[in-house]
């Protein structure tokens, strides 16, 4: 397993990879212990730090921030290198396990939303109700996504979704 590990990281420095997501590798070594442990890698990365990324997800450390972190690397990685590797994928998927995460968070909060809309409805009318629903609606909806970002679950997802790219890699 560490002969197939120092091949894939020799590749990744070799291709210039910008990013590289990280979660617990071998027997629960993260990379920065990996590093110190083999001196060849330790080496090539100064070379390519200019462009090397190192996104720490801890299998045990759930922070929510990562999820975010890594979301928006990936968006830059994409950009700048016109979605080579798996970052197209990556991104995708993500973005598809936050969409069902907000859509769930929707469905949960429904029964508030219609409450704080009957509330609305009994105070105002014509135009300025149509508004108040509208900003209403908009401010569940961009609460539901920014409590999916956060989720535990999605950050899980996330993982699994790495666990999967390095499994097919090794």
């Amino acid at each position: 397993m560490a002969g197939q590990l120092n091949q894939y990281m020799a590749w990744l420095l070799s291709s210039k990879l910008r990013l590289l997501t990280c979660f617990v590798l071998v027997a629960g070594l993260g990379i920065q212990v990996w590093k110190l442990q083999n001196s060849s890698v330790s080496e090539q990365v100064p070379e390519f730090s200019d462009e090397l990324r190192i996104l720490m997800i801890g299998k045990t450390d759930q922070n929510p921030e990562q999820v975010i972190q890594l979301l928006d690397q990936i968006d830059k990685m994409v950009t700048v290198n016109g979605g080579e590797y798996y970052t197209t994928e990556m991104l995708q998927e993500a973005e598809r396990a936050i969409e069902a995460e907000k859509q769930r968070i929707l469905k949960e909060n429904e029964a508030q939303r219609m409450k704080e809309m009957e509330e609305l409805e009994k105070t105002l009318e014509g135009k300025a109700l149509e508004e108040a629903q509208k900003r209403l609606n908009e401010g569940h909806i961009r609460a539901a996504r920014m409590a999916a970002e956060r989720s535990p679950s999605l950050f899980e997802m996330l993982g699994n979704f790495l666990k999967r790219v390095f499994t097919v890699i090794f």
